[in-house]
């Protein structure tokens, strides 16, 4: 009996060892996942920036707080994704969510902006 006790927690020691393995390759694949959509987020970000460089008056003060808000958010993006890279434990994944939720709020931040954009030099007048 003893002997079928210590193969089960060696089963069991070496089971959680795959777990473990498999949690790490997959926090990996996330966080290159997550950095490439960040990065190419970041370039949308200055593309709209840039767009938005035109606007004057009362848009322009409209369009800067958007703009701070969107960057506030993306900061917080990064804060987030940052502490998930150096989190070592299996419990990354309560991390993640944190992450995924803060990233929803850029997300709407963003089309907030863009959307805002949008209405603004569209009702600008022809000249």
């Amino acid at each position: 009996m003893r002997e079928g006790a210590a193969e089960l927690r060696e089963e069991a020691g070496a089971a959680a060892g795959d777990v473990s393995a498999f949690a790490a390759r997959t926090k990996a694949a996330f966080v290159e996942q997550f950095g490439d959509e960040l990065a190419a987020f970041d370039r949308r970000m200055e593309d709209l920036e840039r767009r938005g460089a035109e606007l004057t008056g009362r848009a322009k003060a409209e369009w800067d707080e958007q703009m701070a808000k969107l960057r506030a958010e993306r900061a917080e993006a990064a804060r987030e994704f940052e502490e998930l890279k150096r989190d070592t434990s299996e419990g990354w994944e309560q991390t993640k969510d944190g992450l995924a939720k803060t990233w929803d709020r850029v997300r709407r931040a963003y089309d907030a902006a863009e959307e805002q954009l949008t209405r603004e030099t569209n009702d600008e007048p022809d000249q």
